[in-house]
């Protein structure tokens, strides 16, 4: 499976769109255009990166497959990520950079290269 960090960015808006206060988890999470065993592999990522608070897989068969999986709500570091991200200009930015600069295409190189885009933006506000 190749990341792709379109599809994250899409899981971490809608995560925060269905999520209700004090829900535990989110059973399966469709989004157009996508696999589930991808979104899931996606959610798996995110967990890992310390994005979202679970991710509960249900795999088997043969190859242990993901069958279904559940996820909690965005952690507090989740929130800040997608704020930087937000933004479809900084987004679009973000990913030009990354893609002239041929830089690794991890979540952490977004966030930096948004986060940089962020604050050239507010040092042009407090001019």
């Amino acid at each position: 499976m190749k990341r792709d960090m379109e599809l994250i960015r899409k899981i971490l808006f809608e995560i925060e769109e269905r999520f209700e206060p004090g829900q535990g988890l989110l059973h399966g999470l469709p989004i157009e255009g996508y696999e589930m065993k991808v979104i899931g592999d996606h959610c798996e990522l995110l967990f890992q990166a310390g994005l979202i608070k679970e991710f509960k897989p249900n795999r088997g068969g043969r190859g242990n497959m993901l069958l279904s999986f559940s996820i909690g709500n965005l952690t507090n570091k989740g929130y800040d990520y997608l704020e930087l991200i937000r933004s479809d200009e900084t987004w679009n930015q973000t990913e030009q950079e990354v893609k002239k600069k041929n830089l690794p295409q991890t979540i952490e190189t977004y966030g930096t290269v948004a986060a940089s885009i962020a604050g050239a933006f507010m040092r042009e506000l407090s001019r």
